[in-house]
């Protein structure tokens, strides 16, 4: 692809300042109830920066590297999907690669969809998407020590999943429940513990995705139980080995496909319903990677999906399914890795990254080849961070209901019970509640990899008194649904809507809610829709939808030329 200079100037202010050139275009856009959309950017941009710095801190401090700018080019590097024996180590000086600040806020912003998006509110009347409460919620729980109870709304039940969790196991391994110990020091209560955001961002920061299958954050919510006998244990272990012998053989953590396939295998597997009515779905069971030279085998690992998998991703390369984590195993043993963790968390993130490694031996900078092809690297740097459209297929989608309109009323046009939104949980609540499908594409090509550039929707509410509407464009992933850009109607949506006719949920490739200018539907992806949910109908409220226009641009897969 050959960028013209004023698309490389306008590419380089986005990729240096990208918050700087967000604000200077729509800063001014009226938007929910804050007045314009400025209060939210610089909120989402402040909190955004303040965990990027901490967590990029927490990494250094981790790997013993006090470079922070070193360790930020050297992930870029890897990230590149350079094999490390194309070049010498000694041969790469790190002052002539450019720093990459794209990396560090697509990473921070997928981290803060996983940890936060968990553990929110969805029953609040704000009617607001997720993306817009993360980064403040994050924000407050890593600079304040909170409990578990404290950071997440949904902490009894979670804790209750767990638990009966613990008495199936003891059930189908025929031994008293008393037998596995929650290790908590206060009977049954408080069990889980949710993932520390920086050891998220760890792994997901040298663990980014090939726009194909999604990595699997295998432990979001996770428990310990403690077995005080090795035969007890060996009995446990011996029956969840042959419990879902199937799901394990898909070996989904993985998988080789598309993330779109990977959702529909996991949708296939056999589940678990507990006393308590919550569906569990476990896809492995295996012996703790510290047990690997052992005969004998005293730790294990159980992981499992609550109810339906949910799936996050940012940018070009970010795909994420969330899941739960049950370690099982000895109290010796497990008390033994819990002293040695940070040890081996440093030798695992020194072992992906070989150039990191080299740097803390003092390559990287000294004997470095003044004729290396830098330019190169560089230029791949910049395609990787920026969609490589291709020009001769962009679709413009316009349309108009065939009566002109569509009501809340239309109950006939309702998401069919049972669809789950996976990426969202405000939206997913209130669309539960009713929801309004006002279109649907069922033909995209799901063989290649496509970005919304624009998003314009005809839609509004009664235009006075309470506000209750949430509306966005989704794609179906597997048998659910992700929201791909989510806007609430309030007052300064009815302002605009008067001065244009419409709200733009994408606008020159920039996504409002995903506050990115990437708006990717990955391959295997066939079907997108606009939805609206919330307060539709009734007690003095509407909705109208009257159609709207978009546009679809096809991505490019290859991004390095080194």
């Amino acid at each position: 692809m050959v960028f013209k200079r004023e698309e490389i100037i306008t590419k380089l202010e986005r990729f240096e300042l990208f918050f700087k050139w967000a604000m200077e275009k729509y800063a001014r856009e009226p938007f929910l109830d804050k007045g314009t959309y400025a209060w939210f950017c610089e909120e989402t941009n402040s909190a955004v920066s303040e965990i990027t710095e901490k967590l990029i801190n927490e990494f250094a401090r981790l790997v013993d590297v006090k470079d922070t700018v070193a360790i930020q080019k050297i992930v870029a590097l890897h990230h590149l999907g350079l094999a490390d024996d194309r070049f010498n180590v000694h041969e790469i000086d790190l002052s002539r690669i450019t720093r990459q600040h794209e990396f560090e806020r697509e990473t921070a912003i997928l981290v803060i969809q996983m940890w936060a998006d968990s553990k929110i509110n969805p029953n609040s009347w704000d009617f607001k998407p997720s993306s817009l409460k993360q980064a403040a919620f994050c924000l407050q729980a890593l600079d304040q020590a909170q409990s578990h109870t404290q950071i997440s709304t949904r902490f009894k039940s979670d804790n209750d999943v767990f638990m009966g969790l613990r008495d199936w196991i003891a059930e189908i391994a025929g031994i008293d429940s008393g037998s596995i110990d929650p290790g908590t020091g206060h009977g049954d209560a408080n069990v889980v513990s949710y993932k520390p955001l920086s050891s998220i961002f760890n792994k997901a920061y040298i663990r980014r995705g090939q726009m194909r299958a999604a990595s699997i954050l295998g432990d979001l919510r996770r428990a310990t139980f403690y077995v005080k006998t090795q035969d007890e244990l060996d009995h446990i272990a011996r029956n969840l080995e042959k419990a879902f012998p199937d799901n394990y053989k898909k070996k989904i953590d993985k998988w080789k496909g598309n993330c779109i396939d990977q959702l529909h295998e996991i949708a296939k597997l056999e589940s678990v319903t507990l006393k308590s009515g919550s569906s569990v779905t476990i896809y492995r069971f295996k012996a703790n990677s510290s047990q690997k030279e052992k005969s004998v085998k005293s730790v294990y690992n159980l992981n499992f999906f609550i109810g339906k998998p949910n799936f996050y991703s940012t940018g070009m390369q970010n795909h994420y399914i969330t899941a739960c984590e049950i370690q099982i195993g000895l109290t010796s043993e497990i008390n033994g890795l819990r002293e040695d963790h940070e040890p081996y968390e440093r030798q695992r993130i020194l072992e992906s990254l070989p150039l990191l490694a080299a740097y803390k031996e003092g390559h990287c900078h000294t004997g470095a080849n003044p004729d290396f092809d830098y330019e190169s690297i560089k230029r791949a740097l910049f395609k990787r961070q920026f969609p490589h459209i291709d020009r001769r297929k962009t679709y413009n989608f316009s349309y108009k209901p065939p009566d002109g309109v569509i009501m809340g009323t239309e109950t006939h046009r309702q998401l069919p019970r049972g669809l789950k939104i996976i990426n969202d949980c405000c939206f997913d609540s209130w669309s539960s509640c009713g929801s309004i499908v006002c279109w649907e594409k069922n033909d995209l090509d799901p063989r290649v990899v496509h970005s919304v550039e624009e998003l314009f929707v005809d839609i509004a509410d009664q235009g006075w008194g309470n506000k209750g509407l949430l509306f966005g464009l989704a794609m179906q992933v597997g048998p659910d649904l992700v929201m791909l850009s989510v806007r609430g109607f309030h007052d300064a949506e009815r302002e605009l809507y008067t001065n244009q006719g419409g709200i733009f949920l994408v606008r020159n490739s920039y996504n409002f809610s995903a506050f990115s200018d990437k708006t990717i539907i990955p391959r295997g992806v066939s079907k997108i829709m606009i939805i609206a949910c919330g307060r539709v109908c009734n007690y003095g409220h509407e909705m109208y939808y009257r159609g709207h226009q978009i546009r679809i641009t096809v991505i490019k897969e290859k991004y390095t030329d080194v």
